[in-house]
Formats: C-alpha cells, sequence, structure tokens
C-alpha cells in the first residue's frame, strides 16, 4: 500500500478509495478508512463517492453521444432550450457549454442568500441570466460550472427523458456502473460515503450545502469500481463507439499556459495526460490518466483536507 493511502487507515478517520488501471490488465483497488466516521462503516471498493467534477466528463460525453445520434445540435443556440434566455445567450451554443468557452459567470460566485433551499440545475439559468457574461461566446475560456448545469437541462430538453435517465441510459446501463445522481431528500443511496471535515481535531459529517443539489456539474455519485469500468471502456472500447472516445479527449481549446480543455478533461500541454480533480464540500477526487500508455490512477476520498492529484501523479509513477 502507498504510503500516503495507509494514512488514511487511522481509526476514526474518513477513506479513501484508490485505483491504478492498466489496459488489459485487472484493476487494482486500494481502500481505507471509513465510508461514515459516525457509524463507523468502511470504504470498500463499491463505497459511493461524490465525484464533484468528475461528474463532468459523463455529462459531456452524454451530450456527444446524443449529438452522435441527431438528437442534439452541439452548434444550435442554447435559447433554444430556454424560453427566457436573454439576448447574450443566443451566440452560445452546447459546444461552448462543454469547453467552458460560453463566457456565462459561474453560479458559485452569485449565490442567494441564506436561507434557501439547495439549488438545481433549473434554478441556475434564473440565477445568472442577468449577470454579464465574461467575454463573448467561443472567444476565450474561463472555466464555470453554470455551463454543465444548463447542459444538463439541455440534454434532458433534447431527449425528453431526465438528465439522470439519460445518464443511465447513455452510459451506466450499458457499462455495468452502479453510478448515480443523488441528492438530498433522495431514496437512501446504497453504500454512500459520507463527506468529512476536519472540526476542533476531529472529523465530523459535512457533505450537504447550498450547491450540493446540482446535477450536471458535479451530482455524480460513484465508486472506485464503478470508474474502473468507464476508464477501461475509455482504453479498450467494447460498447462505445471508439470515434466518441476520441472526440471526448480532444482539445476545444487554450484552458491556461499548461493545459487545454477537452469534454469535461483537462489534457497536458504535450497531449500525455488526460485529468481532472472534484472538490465539493466533504470530498476531494482526481483523477489522471496516461492516455498512449493506457495507464490510469483515481482518488476518491471524504474528507476536505486530501490531496489526491499529487497522490494520483504518485500512483503512475510508482
Amino acid at each position: 500500500m502507498h504510503e500516503a493511502i495507509a494514512a488514511f487507515a487511522a481509526p476514526h478517520q474518513p477513506g479513501i478509495a484508490a485505483l491504478r488501471l492498466h489496459r488489459g490488465a485487472a484493476p487494482e483497488i486500494t481502500v481505507a478508512g471509513c465510508a461514515d466516521v459516525a457509524g463507523g462503516a468502511p470504504v470498500t471498493a463499491d463505497s459511493a463517492f461524490r465525484l464533484a467534477s468528475l461528474s463532468k466528463q459523463f455529462t459531456a460525453f452524454a451530450a456527444l453521444a446524443l449529438a452522435r445520434r441527431g438528437v442534439l445540435a452541439l452548434d444550435a443556440p442554447i435559447s433554444r432550450w430556454f424560453d427566457a434566455a436573454p439576448p447574450s445567450w443566443r451566440a452560445i451554443t452546447p459546444r461552448h457549454l462543454i469547453g467552458h468557452r460560453a463566457g456565462l459567470a459561474d453560479y458559485e460566485d452569485h449565490l442567494p442568500p441564506p436561507p434557501h433551499l439547495q439549488l438545481r440545475d433549473a434554478d441556475i439559468p434564473r440565477l445568472i441570466a442577468d449577470r454579464a457574461p465574461w467575454f463573448d461566446a467561443g472567444s476565450a475560456w474561463r472555466y464555470s460550472n453554470t455551463g454543465y448545469c444548463l447542459l444538463a437541462l439541455i440534454l434532458e430538453r433534447a431527449a425528453g427523458r431526465p438528465f439522470a435517465t439519460v445518464l443511465a441510459d447513455e452510459l451506466f446501463v450499458p457499462l455495468g456502473m452502479a453510478a448515480r445522481i443523488w441528492r438530498e431528500g433522495d431514496p437512501p443511496l446504497p453504500r454512500r460515503a459520507r463527506g468529512h471535515r476536519r472540526h476542533h481535531g476531529q472529523y465530523v459529517c459535512d457533505d450537504q450545502n447550498l450547491t450540493s443539489g446540482t446535477a450536471g456539474d458535479g451530482g455524480i455519485y460513484a465508486s472506485a469500481d464503478d470508474l474502473a469500468r468507464w476508464l477501461g471502456e475509455l482504453m479498450a472500447p467494447r460498447v462505445l463507439p471508439a470515434d466518441l472516445i476520441r472526440q471526448a479527449l480532444a482539445p476545444v481549446g487554450p484552458a491556461d499556459g499548461q493545459a487545454a480543455y477537452a469534454a469535461g478533461w483537462f489534457r497536458s500541454a504535450d497531449g500525455a495526460l488526460a485529468y481532472h480533480t472534484g472538490e465539493t464540500i466533504g470530498f476531494r477526487n482526481a483523477v489522471v490518466w496516461q492516455v498512449a500508455a493506457g495507464r490510469a490512477a483515481v482518488v476518491l476520498t471524504n474528507r476536505d483536507d486530501a490531496e489526491p492529484l499529487p497522490l494520483a501523479h504518485a500512483m503512475l509513477a510508482g
């Protein structure tokens, strides 16, 4: 066990599920710590962690899948799907949303004052409709969770099915994944890992806040076993079209000085890596994929003080 993973095995601490995958080989999954500190349930390979922004790769892939079948027009104005869309949205397309090139303000910078019920994707258009765009659509890049909330709404309106059903039909069921959207108030999710924060030297359960109810930008719960199936399929497709996978990994433009952005994936400047992190209340996650080498590492944690990205890199280096 990597020493950084072993550190999660201390008593009464939140845990970790770490996956290392090499194309053509059985996945290696290492677990430690508690899925729920208060209840004492251990983390297992099928513990469901909130993926946070790791969810974006699934939202984006579902959009590409619907577009491939002619259900969704990636270059149509998004105002087609929103009756009250402001004029500034007429130049924005789903393709811009996927690549964070829409210029829409991030709703997390404009949250309503408390008390307020958890936001849903359907709340986001109203929340940001009167906010000035950061830039003209397609002219620049800036990460915005807003785009993926709108994308989830567009997918369900184009497909005529709830967003959660779109994900299940297009990805989770065909790949044998138990992953799903989960929100507070939904029926209990089996094997759900609870998020935790450190408070006065101890970890307390804390995994729900105002933004925990949106789905398109970060609402998927999945296990290390689920992600082994997903990444294994991306590396050696048997169910998903190979050309669709290549499209999902194709950079759409520069993200910063060292990376580009594809469909829910950052790509390193040399193209060797696809990666992403996911952070939300009580969870810290990361995935790093050496695309040509066919090797990947995933780190899922249910604590707010973990550093999963360096660990994922270390797992691939070891």
